[in-house]
């Protein structure tokens, strides 16, 4: 925070990496508590990602809040998409884990106007109808990097979601958007402890609930293994 005494009036000015880091140790004092872990990681990647943008637009370690404009949305969502190659919808989650920090500036007075108020953070539904022979390959080679993530609703053991990609949380937000949004807003998910699961999925819609609840895709898990596919 920056004061600065001008004709007897003090004016306070609040930097956006200050806010970020202040958000993100109250957070992980509340770790075990009111957050997981994998709560805190996705909002430690954005910040790192908001340090590189501010270096490679603007050479500068931080920035006033008050600099903040409508451009500067449009500017880092042009980063995260170019510069750092991420597809659209990962860019998206990112942004959305940064509109948080500015509506905390918002609602404290730190900031006057929200610059993310003409701009919409949309994720596209990912449509998959089966793994090509390409990936089927990939998946069941010797030392597979990649992982086959699946979602099975419970009840029926119906695959409603599967991904393929790294057991990380990149994997996991995969494996969310390649479920029909029309499932998304009223779905409840069960999973184990992994950290990825908790960074991508709502806190409200998530329950960390270890292998009892999972063992539908447990059985198809130790199916997949015995068969050499990676779970």
């Amino acid at each position: 925070m920056v004061k600065s005494v001008f004709i007897g009036k003090q004016d306070e000015q609040y930097s956006l990496l200050q806010i970020f880091r202040q958000h993100n140790e109250e957070m992980r004092a509340k770790i075990g508590k009111e957050y997981a872990a994998g709560t805190l990681e996705r909002y430690e990647t954005p910040l790192k990602l908001t340090q590189e943008f501010l270096r490679y637009k603007y050479n500068r370690d931080d920035i006033f809040l008050s600099e903040l404009q409508y451009k500067f949305i449009t500017d880092y969502e042009f980063f995260l998409k170019t510069v750092r190659g991420n597809s659209h919808n990962t860019a998206s989650k990112y942004l959305r884990n940064f509109k948080k920090i500015i509506r905390i500036a918002v609602v404290n007075g730190w900031l006057d106007r929200d610059p993310f108020v003409a701009y919409k953070c949309t994720l596209r539904e990912v449509k998959r109808d089966f793994l090509t022979q390409e990936e089927l390959d990939r998946i069941t080679g010797k030392d597979c990097p990649e992982w086959l993530w699946l979602a099975v609703e419970r009840r029926t053991g119906l695959v409603v979601g599967f991904h393929l990609g790294g057991r990380d949380e990149e994997g996991a937000l995969g494996l969310w958007l390649s479920i029909r949004q029309k499932l998304w807003h009223k779905a409840l998910i069960f999973t184990d402890d992994w950290a990825a699961y908790a960074s991508v999925f709502a806190k409200g819609q998530h329950q960390a609930a270890g292998k009892k609840q999972t063992v539908k895709i447990e059985h198809l898990n130790i199916t997949r293994c015995a068969n050499g596919v990676p779970a």
